[in-house]
Formats: C-alpha cells, structure tokens, sequence
C-alpha cells in the first residue's frame, strides 16, 4: 500500500475503501499494532491465518506474543525493537521467525513504523508481516541441491610458482600457463612482470597489498583470489596462495614459492547465488506480484504497476477490460472454473500454474490465488488476487536438473576417484576409477575405513576420526594422503559431508586423484634444497636455517669443527674436476665413517666442511680432531696424501652463540692451514 500511494496514480482514483480488507487478504499481509505504554500487541486476522492460529483472541500481551519468536533470535529481536523506540527511528525492517499453530516456525518478512505523540515518546509501533517461507525454502532447496552435487567435483588442480623476490626472478610450471590457455613458450621471457600484466588491473592492487603484509610479517600466508586473462580474452578467477621459504640476515624476504588454483566455476557460483539472494530480496521490496482486483463480469478494475513490468501491457490496457485475451487459450477454462470456484465456496482459492501472454507475444508462467470480496451488505461484487511470476524459476529447476544428470554424467567418467558412502562409512557407491583401485575380482571394499588403512597415511585416520573433525569443527573438507598399500601408487584426497535439504549430513563422498609423481618429484626437491648433491651431506642453506638452533642449553657443550681441504684447486688444475669431485667425496666419506651419528655434517664450501657436535667436551673434540688426521694422512687420491687443515672450537655456556663459536673454529683452522703443526 505504500509504495501505491508513493507513486500516486494522478489520473486514476485509489481503490474504494470498501475494497481495502480484501486488497489486504489476498496479498497475505498480516497487520498488526503494539501498544507500547499499555504492552499488548493487536494482530489482524490475516496474521491469525497466517499462522493457523484463528482459534485464538486478536489480542496478546507483550510478553505472551514474545513466546512466539523463535527462541535464537528473541533476545537479537528484543533488543532491535526496544532500540528503535528508544531512538529517534521511525522505521524498522526486520527478517525473523514465528511459531504457528502446529508449532513449527515459519520465516517471516516485517517492516514496522513507530507512531510518536507531540512530545516524541513512542505511542504505537504498527507493522506488517509477510510470509517469507516460499522464498526461503526455494532458495535453500535450490541451492543445497546444487551444492550437493558439486562436492563430488572439488579436487583442484593446482600450478605451482617460484619467486626471488630480492631479484625478481620467477619460475611458473607448465600447468601455470595452460590455466590462462597459455604454453610457457608462449609467454617466454616470463618475469613477474608477465604476472602484473595478465592480472586484471583492479584486483592487482589488492594482492600487493596482500603481498606487503606478508613481506613486514604481518601474516605468515599469502592468499588472495584475484582475476588473469585468458588466452581467449575472457577473465579466469585464480585462487593464489605461498609462503616466504627463505628470508634474508637482515629480515628481508628471499625466496617465496606458491600455488595457482582456477576457481572460476566456485567464483561464479559465489555471483550466482549473491544475484539470486539480492533478485528475490528486491522482488519482496518491490512488489513482485501483480496485484489485481476483477468484478463479476470478469473485468479487471484494478492492477499494480507490475502488471507493466512482467507483461508489457500498460495499465490504459488492461484496466476496465476482460482478462480473457491475455490468458494463454488452453488455460482458459481453467482459470474461469477458479473463479467459478470461489464465488461458490466463499474461500480462497490457488491455481498451482498457468499462463499469460506477454505483450511481445511470447509466454509466460504464473501461478496465482484470489478470495472473494463482498460489499457492506456481505453481496459478492467482485475477486481479489496476486499473480506471481514463476517463468524464471521453472527455467531454473529445468537448468538444474539437467546440470543434475550432466553432473551423474561426468561422475562416471572422472579421472579421479569417487566413493560415497552413508552416515556410518558404509561404501554405497564407487566410480570405475575408484573400482580400479580398491577392488580385487570383482570384490569391492564395504567400508571406508577399508580405503583410509590401505592409503598408509604418515598419521593413520580413521573413518570416525574424519567424522568427528568435519562435524565437530564445522568443516565441510578434510583433506587425506597416502601410498596405497602394496602397490606404488600415491593418493592425495578430499573428504566432504553430503547433506539433505535441512542441512543435515546423510552420508560423505571421498574424491581420490593419483598423484605419484608430483610427490615422488616434491620428494626429490626437497631433499635437494637441503642437501649437497656431490657428497650426500647436508648443505649450506640448510646450515643457516638450522645452525641457530644449536644455542639451546640442551646442547652444551657444543663443539665446532672446521675443515678446509688442501690443494683442491691444484688436484682440479692437474687432473681435472672428476678427479677433484672425488677427492671433496672421499673426505666426505672420511668424516661420515668418523664421527657420531648424533653429530651434524656440512659441506658448506667448495672445499670447506663443518662438525657440530652437540653434548661433546673439549677432550672428545681432541680426540677426533687426531682421529681424523690420522683417517685423512691414509687416504690416497692420485699419489698424493689426503691433506686438510682443520679448527675446532668449544661453546660451552649460553652467553656466546654458535655463530661465535664457529667463527673461533674458523680462525684456528685458517691458523692451521699449510702448517704442519695442528693447533685447535
């Protein structure tokens, strides 16, 4: 009624007022009046049927009418309505719950408006009410359903990215470049330049911003989803994430490795489901029916604005003419039987769908009620009703149902693993690929924990450990890995919760990818970054990030050795660098041999090595330093004596630290260095 009056039709009078109740019962608004200094609230009898609850009195007190909210929202609803009259407000919207007569809480929409005396103080609160459950549970329905079937399909394939940030060189695997439709030779010379120009130019800034928090430790992750272009020229959504590995002495940031997701499908969805939540909230706001009024002979007398926007007939058309030529032919009869219908029983009446034509000819589908409207003498003059457009829903319902069946579809014909099973871990389905891996002729796996004990995972799981983690912490993923057993085969999954249209977990579906290679390479990687190629022992970088740790008091004492290896330059001058790598190995082969498993081992020169040993006292480093001499004057390497100068140094208390220590050790064995007396 009031956005009625705010765009006041001018050339046309507003409905007589003996059509008002009925204009009020059709469009289910439910009136209602809170008497604020009297406390007792006043509802109308369209709220009553609202609620099923016509058996009851119009008249409550506040606190008996407060029974009816729904027990989550009565104190957030409270204190929402006592703000408003406290305040100078004279407008609330709220959306919330009420108990009906069967005792089952159905979702109400209400705008209120405060009426105030001379001296502002709040007299009366009058609102209206709107059943919003339709909406709500079209909503829900929809979107869980949809939901339920994409957590089949939610294992990623991800690319990986390398970045020195001091130099701003960059390395992208192939799989970064076929996600924007690209090879890597085709965006040769790749720099993080490349990265800035596919980056669409507004998200840009804020994964710098991201990127910045990361660099002054801030946070520890990068995480940003961001739009590239495509190949093609369209925009692909990109979920990026990475980590600073490697930070400088000075604390600047080295070295930061990552990952590139595609989310383009997730991000969509997200839009969609955004549009759709805004596209029914305004249909609420702006009257999304079409309100109409229609007398006996079946002439429209009064129609809302809507008329014109969800048919293209300008009220001047419509108004004081015969519905009949805007019904599609074959729904005719039918829509004149509905009124037929209602003028005898005297009640409201529903028709589930029909159709109307469009004034460009085309069709469309509405579903509609009505009741009857009597004049002061109880004489039938006339029907009240509301139409409301469904054309796009049923599109919609179409749309999914047939995503529905491509999705059973393509489950079949993953490259990935798919099992899902009941509440209790029951197997209750498997794609062929899953089959491949957890069936023997013909013999499949009946539960899931089955599957989780074959994949010998690093921490074992169980089937009810993943249960309770998704459900205690409210998560929708768990994510396992492991190696199948008996077979070389590496698995890397994700375990999510399948629910019904009340949100509640019916069973869970397991989605398997091999990855074998990819972990046999991080493997390999791994090792390299810390490890010495030529010698096996660990490396210098792998030094630095754990030297440190050696400070702590459960080490002391700790001794430092030293060693640098003699004429290496002259052994690679003379017989080349093979006969020189043999000698670095062969002194590496002497210290493994010599010294205790618990002590630690570095190459980090090309011909200097480090000793620390923690827990050793200054006589065990003594008796190694000639242990070790006396190894090293019996190794050959092209008839010449295996020589090496060597340094040890004792950190025995916690005021000085390791580095100290090492630079001591340094000293002396430079000290030592082509001398033929060892000193420390």
């Amino acid at each position: 009624m009031r956005v009625l009056k705010e765009k006041s039709f001018q050339t046309k009078p507003l409905i007589e007022p003996m059509l008002y109740h009925g204009l009020m019962d059709f469009t289910n608004m439910g009136m209602w009046i809170w008497y604020i200094q009297s406390e007792y609230v006043e509802i109308s009898t369209v709220l009553q049927r609202m609620l099923c609850i016509e058996n009851e009195s119009t008249i409550y007190s506040t606190t008996e009418w407060m029974t009816k909210w729904h027990p989550e929202e009565k104190e957030i609803l409270k204190d929402a309505l006592l703000s408003s009259v406290r305040s100078q407000e004279r407008n609330i919207q709220v959306v919330h719950r009420l108990k009906n007569g069967q005792g089952d809480f159905i979702w109400i929409h209400t705008k209120a408006y405060i009426v105030r005396d001379e001296h502002h103080q709040p007299i009366q609160m009058i609102g209206v009410s709107i059943d919003f459950s339709e909406f709500q549970d079209t909503l829900e329905s929809l979107s869980k359903e949809k939901e339920m079937y994409q957590n089949f399909l939610k294992a990623s394939k991800a690319a990986t990215w390398w970045w020195n940030i001091q130099t701003d060189e960059t390395s992208f695997d192939e799989a970064w470049a076929n996600m924007l439709g690209y090879t890597l030779n085709e965006l040769e010379p790749i720099s993080l330049e490349t990265w800035k120009k596919l980056t669409h130019p507004i998200d840009l800034e804020h994964a710098t911003n991201i990127l910045e928090d990361v660099f002054t430790k801030k946070i520890e992750y990068y995480d940003a989803t961001f739009r590239m272009k495509h190949k093609d020229g369209r925009y692909v959504w990109i979920s990026d994430r990475g980590k600073v590995i490697s930070w400088l002495p000075d604390g600047k940031p080295h070295i930061m490795v990552g990952t590139h997701i595609d989310v383009t499908k997730e991000k969509e969805l997200e839009i969609e489901l955004i549009k759709k939540e805004a596209y029914y909230r305004n249909l609420l706001d702006s009257s999304y029916d079409i309100v109409y009024f229609v007398d006996l002979n079946y002439k429209m007398t009064y129609l809302s604005p809507t008329w014109t926007e969800k048919l293209g007939h300008s009220l001047e058309d419509g108004l004081n003419n015969s519905f009949e030529p805007y019904i599609f032919h074959e729904d005719l009869p039918k829509i004149i039987h509905f009124f037929e219908e209602i003028l005898k029983s005297g009640k409201r009446q529903e028709v589930l769908e029909y159709r109307l034509i469009h004034k460009d000819k085309s069709i469309r589908w509405f579903t509609t009620n009505a009741t009857l409207v009597l004049d002061d003498h109880q004489n039938p003059i006339g029907f009240a009703g509301s139409a409301r457009d469904i054309t796009d829903e049923k599109l919609y319902k179409q749309a999914i149902l047939k995503e529905k069946e491509q999705l059973q579809k393509t489950l079949m014909s993953l490259g990935d693993g798919v099992i899902s099973t009941d509440y209790e871990g029951n197997i209750i389905f498997m794609n062929p690929i899953a089959k491949t891996l957890f069936c023997k002729n013909e013999v499949c796996l009946k539960h899931i924990n089955k599957v989780l004990e074959q994949m010998k995972m690093k921490k074992q799981v169980s089937f009810q450990n993943v249960r309770e983690k998704i459900i205690g912490q409210l998560k929708s993923l768990v994510y396992v890995e492991g190696n199948i057993t008996n077979r070389s085969i590496y698995l890397e999954g994700v375990m999510s919760t399948i629910e019904n249209e009340k949100n509640q977990i019916e069973g869970f579906s397991l989605i398997l990818r091999d990855q074998t290679e990819k972990h046999q390479k991080q493997q390999e990687v791994e090792w390299l970054i810390h490890h010495d190629y030529l010698t096996s022992l660990y490396n210098r970088r792998y030094m630095e990030d754990s030297l440190d740790l050696y400070d702590d008091p459960s080490y002391l004492p700790v001794g430092v050795m030293m060693l640098d290896v003699n004429g290496l330059k002259r052994m690679n001058d003379v017989h080349g660098h093979h006969i020189g790598d043999e000698l670095i190995t062969l002194v590496a082969d002497t210290l493994t041999e010599s010294v205790a498993k618990k002590d630690t081992i570095a190459r980090i020169g090309g011909d200097e090595f480090l000793i620390l040993s923690p827990n050793t006292s200054e006589a065990e480093m003594y008796a190694l330093k000639n242990q070790l001499l006396e190894s090293f004057n019996h190794r050959i390497v092209k008839g010449n004596r295996l020589s090496v100068a060597l340094g040890y140094a004792i950190k025995e208390n916690e005021e000085s630290t390791i580095r100290d220590v090492m630079k001591i050790a340094d000293d002396y064995m430079y000290m030592n260095k082509n001398k033929k007396t060892i000193v420390r």
